[in-house]
């Protein structure tokens, strides 16, 4: 072998070439939604697999959510725009968003504008940092091409009504009563257990029922007179017994069926829904779902509904073991519950504009500057940056620690790191043919 030094430059050289290749090989991909490029920090934010498990490419949570009217079911896989790769987010999206899996249930999506502006966040304190200086949407985690600047008031969504309102949704049946509940009806409640699992109710009835099955729910709803730009939030846990409830004066309007039954903002909104023209009806409302309702039909708090549906927590004995005397075992007052014997005075009247549930009302929201016309409905949730659906306390999870994971951050720039790599060793095997050149001279 006359110049071994030949063949060491030789193996130099292709030894680098394979280094720079894969690196190469990280192109960018066209969002399949919006056509938007995606490099590859961006393909790193969405990792999207139909059920034949084919890959798919998105910019942002939107356009992945979208994928679903096309595909039918999707596994999504992302992490927080905030805390990053060490806070993962899975979506198990099936029935074109009818049905959702989502882990943690506290995630919520932020909808900035548009593609580059829009984020997806591990919960409601992440969007909080995220969106407040000096960071203004913007991360260390998002590509450049979508690392745009975002409004502090933006409009947050739950991932469970995204995937509804993006993917379209099939009708399904009522986990409950069988009834068919179409897209519209599955908007009106998306019901999320504690496992962030979701459920389809037909009614407000059939919703807090399900918590005899699953013990925690939580309910995301909006008034039937007003609309989506009224939303109604309900968390409830221990079958009912521990119950919170936003706004705190929403009512549950008992009309006599799944098809009658609705749920109010307020007691104002009860007047005007269950008046004439409406009598019961709404716009708002699926027409599998839109019969009409007496007008002196029972209306009860949510925070009673829940335990009576839900079943409660029975409570302990102050005393189970001492004392068991006839005067405690004999009082029929631990047996009693109050709703079956509660009469339901405020809606004894004809006339809805007389009952007592509606003192409350106009001192909250600005409800009372709607009159009972449906025509001055307020438009849908998705233009008004109401922060208050967007709290979703079912699942607490822990205050992540910003930018907690180094490590991570290194395997998504790995690509960048392998090629800068090959370039050095290009760059010595150069230097070294050139000094091989000199020494024979």
């Amino acid at each position: 072998m006359k110049n071994p030094s030949r063949f060491l430059i030789l193996a130099l050289m292709i030894s680098s070439l394979l280094l720079i290749f894969p690196a190469m090989a990280q192109e960018t991909k066209p969002c399949e939604q919006c056509g938007m490029t995606v490099d590859a920090t961006g393909q790193t934010r969405f990792n999207i697999v139909d059920v034949n498990g084919t890959r798919h490419y998105a910019c942002c949570p939107i356009c992945a959510l979208r994928m679903t009217k096309t595909y039918g079911q999707l596994n999504i896989t992302t992490f927080c725009d905030w805390n990053g790769p060490s806070y993962p987010i899975t979506i198990n999206v099936k029935q074109y968003g009818s049905v959702v899996d989502i882990s943690p249930s506290s995630s919520l999506i932020i909808l900035g504008g548009g593609c580059t502006k829009n984020r997806i966040v591990y919960n409601s304190a992440a969007a909080d940092t995220l969106l407040a200086p000096p960071n203004n949407g913007t991360s260390k985690w998002l590509s450049p091409l979508t690392n745009a600047t975002v409004l502090a008031n933006a409009t947050r969504i739950g991932i469970a009504q995204a995937a509804l309102q993006y993917g379209g949704g099939v009708p399904s049946e009522c986990e409950q009563c069988g009834m068919t509940v179409d897209a519209t009806g599955q908007a009106r409640f998306r019901i999320l257990d504690a496992n962030g699992t979701t459920h389809i109710a037909c009614c407000p009835v059939c919703a807090l029922r399900m918590l005899k099955t699953y013990g925690q729910l939580a309910i995301t709803s909006y008034c039937d007179y007003y609309g989506p730009s009224y939303p109604i939030t309900i968390n409830a846990k221990e079958y009912g017994t521990d119950v919170t409830i936003a706004p705190p004066n929403t009512l549950i309007v008992l009309g006599g069926g799944c098809t009658k039954n609705r749920i109010v903002y307020n007691a104002t909104a009860a007047d005007a829904l269950l008046a004439p023209p409406n009598n019961g009806t709404s716009r708002w409302l699926s027409p599998l779902s839109n019969d009409t309702v007496a007008a002196n039909s029972t209306r009860i708090d949510v925070v009673q509904a829940a335990l009576q549906y839900g079943g409660g927590v029975p409570s302990p004995s102050p005393n189970p073991t001492s004392s068991p005397t006839p005067i405690q075992t004999a009082s029929p007052s631990p047996t009693q519950t109050p709703y079956p014997t509660q009469d339901p005075t405020p809606t004894a009247n004809p006339t809805p504009s007389t009952t007592a549930t509606q003192s409350p009302a106009p001192t909250q929201s600005p409800t009372t500057a709607f009159s009972p016309n449906p025509s001055a409905t307020p438009t849908p949730i998705s233009t008004t940056p109401t922060p208050a659906p967007t709290k979703t306390p079912l699942v607490e999870t822990p205050t992540p620690t910003p930018h907690a994971s180094p490590a991570v951050e290194e395997s998504i720039n790995a690509p960048l790191y392998v090629g800068i790599a090959g370039v050095v060793i290009a760059a010595v095997s150069i230097g070294t043919v050139a000094f091989l050149k000199l020494r024979r001279k």
